[in-house]
């Protein structure tokens, strides 16, 4: 029912729908995951980042983590808004270049002979210490919960469009060869 409500732009009522599926089966992936999608069409990023982030822990405990409905919720996070920063240095200072939920977000004020640290984490992480992840060109650095440093690089055969980092995983949205999977402990 939340789906037609949904369709007919009757949102608060979809989630209403959405809310009692879930109070009655709380597992219920799919109802999870329509309600992270209204949210994401309300222009609630806070919150459909929440909704995404709990189907993912509910796969993982379910031994799902892996899964195809598991990329489309990772694919649907990396969707959300999120704060873009950049440095000249790896230690910063960082600086907010934008918030956005564009994957085509190119930062158009480069220096050529400059070289640029860049921090990308959801926007719900705003004003905290912990940033998701931390890149280097167009090469994710890895996993970094309080203060980022740079670990390494890799570089990707395209433009790395978005990312989103599940667990160890780093899954990157890559121009030209689609999506690539890096292991953020092993580089590969």
């Amino acid at each position: 029912m939340g789906i037609v409500y949904a369709q007919f732009q009757r949102y608060s009522q979809a989630e209403t729908a959405f809310k009692k599926v879930i109070s009655i089966d709380p597992e219920f992936t799919g109802a999870r995951i329509n309600l992270g999608n209204l949210q994401f069409l309300k222009e609630n990023y806070r919150e459909a980042v929440k909704s995404y982030a709990a189907i993912l822990e509910i796969l993982e405990a379910k031994g799902r983590g892996e899964s195809s409905t598991a990329l489309k919720v990772l694919i649907n996070l990396a969707r959300s808004k999120y704060v873009i920063e950049r440095a000249e240095e790896k230690e910063g200072p960082y600086t907010i270049l934008t918030v956005t939920a564009n994957p085509y977000y190119s930062d158009m004020n480069l220096s050529k002979d400059a070289r640029y640290y860049y921090r990308i984490y959801p926007v719900e992480l705003l004003n905290q210490s912990d940033a998701i992840i931390s890149s280097a060109g167009y090469g994710v650095s890895g996993y970094f919960p309080a203060a980022p440093s740079l670990t390494g690089t890799i570089n990707t055969t395209g433009l790395a469009c978005e990312v989103s980092i599940s667990g160890d995983y780093a899954f990157i949205a890559d121009s030209s060869s689609g999506l690539q999977i890096i292991d953020l402990w092993t580089g590969n």
